[in-house]
């Protein structure tokens, strides 16, 4: 019989709130499973409903469960937000918090999807941002954070988090953020004015990437890298882009060997109120970092080629009809075939298409054997340890 592959953890942060969710924050201080928690949050879909200031925490997820629409088939990333907001309504260490501040701004024509929201007890202010959503501008505007320091998200989510502290005033706060998300907790906290910055406890980036070189180096940076907390899955990718921190925590997650589903929030593996640690990134993880670094870096070198590649790949995308970037990612083969064939003259001179395919090609290729001698020693050590 063919063995069964673990797809989901056996616990995850919507276990952790159903079993610690009656637990005060008085008598257990802030976890990174806290963080985990307020990350997801994040992506439900305030911007859908009348949640507003002064709503507590409760009363945000009545209000979008009120919205869900029974009758139709949800996919898993709904379900599992469903499933959170469930179990956020018994939970008192959760509840009682309510919004102190919230923020959603989307643009097209300037390439903005952003989303955030500021949560307060008595004691903690937690300030979480959104990653990326499903659609192709979230996912140009990721894109671009390869290309320029400062995006107009980055810019909100500065605003933002001055205005959070400024106004609010708690013991302990804490930036938090799943992938961009997490990149945006990064700048905002690096950036943000000195006396603001020094009452941050914390800055957690699940799986965030990293930040250009001007915002690395800078002296704000400088000042809140301590605590900078970065977590990752072990086949992370996302995680290990740009300049970043050490990693803090490499964490288990599902499925193995799937570099896609592990950067889900959902496939982190919890137990009790702590995350379970894993001792190193996969070869599969230190193999795409190398060829993807050295792609950005060779092929790429130079900001305005960046710009130019980019801008130019989605402007085919957006010709080609598509602006969800669900259908890409569940159809792939789909969307390759279609965008190999599709007529793209006119951006010849920007995209520069099969010469950059041939080098992208060429790195990956080249690092592909070093991975494969690593990836065998990797999967011995891992037989032997179960």
């Amino acid at each position: 019989m063919a063995k069964k592959i673990q797809d989901r953890p056996n616990t995850n942060l919507v276990d952790y709130v159903y079993n610690f969710g009656m637990i005060p924050f008085l008598e257990m201080p802030f976890t990174l499973n806290d963080g985990l928690v307020f990350s997801a949050i994040a992506y439900l879909p305030f911007e859908e409903t009348d949640v507003k200031v002064g709503d507590s925490l409760k009363e945000f997820c009545v209000k979008l469960l009120g919205t869900i629409n029974y009758k139709t088939k949800l996919k898993e990333y709904q379900i599992d937000r469903t499933v959170l907001c469930l179990a956020l309504l018994n939970a008192p260490r959760f509840t009682n918090f309510k919004i102190v501040n919230i923020k959603n701004v989307f643009s097209d024509e300037k390439k903005i999807q952003y989303a955030s929201i500021a949560f307060k007890n008595d004691d903690n202010l937690i300030i979480t941002y959104r990653g990326t959503d499903n659609t192709i501008t979230g996912w140009q505007e990721d894109f671009y954070m390869s290309c320029y320091d400062t995006l107009f998200s980055h810019e909100i989510a500065l605003d933002f988090l001055t205005d959070s502290i400024k106004n609010y005033t708690a013991k302990r706060i804490y930036v938090t953020g799943h992938s961009k998300g997490g990149n945006l907790a990064l700048y905002s906290s690096s950036m943000i004015e000195e006396k603001y910055q020094k009452k941050i406890t914390n800055v957690l980036s699940f799986d965030g990437p990293g930040l250009l070189d001007d915002v690395y180096n800078s002296e704000g940076h400088k000042r809140i890298k301590s605590r900078i907390v970065h977590i990752v899955p072990p086949d992370c990718l996302i995680g290990v882009l740009l300049n970043h921190e050490e990693i803090t925590h490499i964490v288990k997650a599902y499925p193995e060997n799937d570099m896609f589903n592990q950067h889900d929030l959902f496939r982190l593996e919890t137990n009790g109120n702590s995350i379970v640690d894993v001792k190193d990134r996969t070869p599969l993880s230190y193999y795409m970092e190398e060829s993807f670094d050295e792609f950005l870096n060779k092929s790429l070198s130079k900001k305005e080629d960046r710009i130019r590649f980019f801008t130019a790949l989605f402007d085919v995308i957006a010709e080609m009809g598509i602006k969800d970037a669900n259908y890409i990612f569940e159809n792939p083969y789909v969307f390759m075939r279609k965008f190999f064939f599709f007529d793209k003259k006119k951006y010849d001179d920007s995209l520069k298409f099969g010469k950059t395919l041939k080098t992208f090609m060429s790195i990956f290729s080249r690092n592909l054997m070093t991975y494969r001698r690593e990836n065998k020693i990797y999967q011995k050590k891992q037989t032997e340890l179960k």
